[in-house]
């Protein structure tokens, strides 16, 4: 009889503790996998561990969840705190500190210079994702400078942001990076003509991606590369006495992948041909690669979508390879 297999409590990390209850575990067959059913169970030791002499010793993680924390009170206090009461607590508490703003101004920072300027949608009850925007402004190293809550990401709002960093905070701008929003580009323009504008490389890869359409293509095309990964790994014993099926899977399995490839060749090879267009490392290459951009624009002209992105990207060179004119410009935020 084998050793049997310990398993580490969920709670204390003991490999001593009894538990109740049963866990079903993933298995992994040759045709699929099942998937794990999470069961919940009573842990006598972890429980005894939790609650005793060193509850006061528990380490809540850095991050973690609102009903995490809010187990991990109910544990040590022995009282019902729900995870709705750890959001208003922090939302109390947040309510009554101080700004971002008076903050930097107080503590004076020692900041770079460079400022990465981004939105994220707010979904409210009774209203649409971005007709609320949170509006940031962070420091190349990733410190939070600015930040207000704006009704979309509209031109006079992200110029009347741009005047407190500049008025207020006294930012010492020597570039900005951000999307390719064009609202942000022309707040820019108006209020600080002189200092450099960079497109942001990430934002610029996860926009080709999201054209393209090609997260579905990469779902369908790992699936099929993680079953050849798998069939190539199982002509051993005990398996043998079914390798004619399992060939002929294979064989069908790679068929399979031959012929998606063939049916989204053209978006691959435009994926392929944009990300070398952007990944450019210098004007040379960028002046010959934008030729082949003109004649992909005419080669898509029925699909809008990409036709649209083809134009910005030739639009917005100069914003695109800012970090080739002026050496000293980074080209994406290392957030």
């Amino acid at each position: 009889m084998g050793k049997r297999r310990s398993i580490r409590c969920i709670w204390c990390g003991s490999l001593n503790t009894k538990k109740y209850g049963k866990i079903k575990r993933t298995e992994f067959y040759l045709k699929s996998t099942k998937q794990k059913i999470p069961r919940d169970f009573i842990v006598k030791t972890a429980r005894e561990h939790l609650v005793g002499e060193n509850a006061s010793e528990l380490n809540i993680p850095s991050i973690c969840s609102y009903r995490v924390i809010a187990k991990r009170l109910r544990e040590t206090t022995k009282s019902f705190i729900s995870k709705s009461t750890i959001h208003n607590y922090l939302k109390e508490v947040s309510l009554r500190s101080r700004s971002l703003k008076d903050m930097v101004k107080d503590l004076n920072p020692h900041l770079t210079g460079f400022l990465h300027l981004d939105g994220k949608g707010i979904k409210l009850k009774g209203r649409r994702k971005w007709e609320l925007t949170l509006f940031i402004a962070q420091d190349f190293v990733g410190l939070p400078v600015h930040q207000n809550l704006i009704e979309g990401e509209n031109k006079l709002a992200i110029m009347n942001f741009l005047e407190v960093l500049k008025e207020e905070i006294k930012y010492p701008f020597r570039g900005i990076i951000s999307d390719m929003s064009e609202n942000i580009i022309y707040a820019v323009k108006e209020k600080m003509p002189e200092i450099p504008h960079q497109f942001c490389l990430t934002h610029l890869l996860r926009g080709i991606d999201r054209v393209i359409n090609y997260q579905h293509i990469y779902n369908q095309l790992s699936k099929l590369l993680r079953r050849l990964r798998s069939l190539k790994s199982v002509f051993v014993h005990p398996y043998l006495s079914k390798k004619p099926s399992l060939l002929r899977e294979l064989k069908e399995i790679k068929q399979r992948i031959k012929v998606l490839k063939a049916r989204h060749k053209d978006m691959l090879k435009l994926r392929r041909y944009l990300r070398v267009y952007v990944l450019s490392n210098s004007l040379n290459k960028v002046d010959n690669r934008l030729m082949k951009l003109k004649r992909l624009r005419i080669k898509f002209k029925r699909q809008r979508k990409i036709t649209n992105f083809l134009n910005m990207l030739i639009k917005y060179r100069d914003n695109i390879f800012c970090h080739l004119k002026y050496s000293y410009m980074p080209y994406t935020n290392i957030c």
